[in-house]
């Protein structure tokens, strides 16, 4: 049983469309059994509209951890969503975690802009984290093999990506 991890913003429409199909892919995907989304496992579903106080509030800031922590420490992969045009600490944190837990990595790399069509640079803590790069191609998840775990190097999608 495959449990994938999916670290991914969700700040905007498009970063949400992103979670979405990525989502959908996975779940069409037969090597994957189960993908958990922290975004659909709030604590005590709070959510960016809450008027309850507790999105945001140190108790749901210490629980949210706590929780994702758990669930990637139980996750046997991590597929990273990476919004080239707008970095996420938090993805970078997750996908440190997994790192330093040695889980594989799939980072799908996406732009809303022309980003990755000009010079990229993939700092290389980011690069050498890791196991296999997709640019922009988030139905690829579908047919990804996550029993096998093929891997690639940034360079593998086109000269335009530099590690730095």
């Amino acid at each position: 049983m495959t449990k994938i991890y999916l670290a991914s913003s969700n700040y905007n429409d498009q970063q949400s469309q992103w979670v979405d199909a990525a989502k959908e892919a996975l779940a069409q995907n037969p090597t994957v059994d189960v993908v958990h989304n922290p975004w659909d496992n709030q604590y005590k579903d709070a959510s960016f509209d809450d008027t309850t106080g507790m999105f945001g509030s140190l108790e749901w800031q210490m629980k949210t951890y706590q929780n994702d922590k758990n669930a990637m420490g139980t996750a046997d992969i991590g597929v990273f969503l990476v919004d080239v045009d707008q970095k996420d600490e938090g993805v970078n944190m997750e996908l440190g975690f997994m790192s330093a837990c040695h889980k594989p990595a799939i980072l799908v790399f996406l732009s809303e802009q022309d980003t990755l069509e000009k010079d990229f640079h993939v700092n290389l803590m980011v690069a050498q984290a890791g196991t296999y790069f997709i640019n922009s191609d988030i139905a690829s998840l579908a047919t990804y093999n996550f029993d096998c775990l093929k891997s690639n190097t940034i360079e593998d999608l086109g000269e335009n990506f530099l590690v730095i």
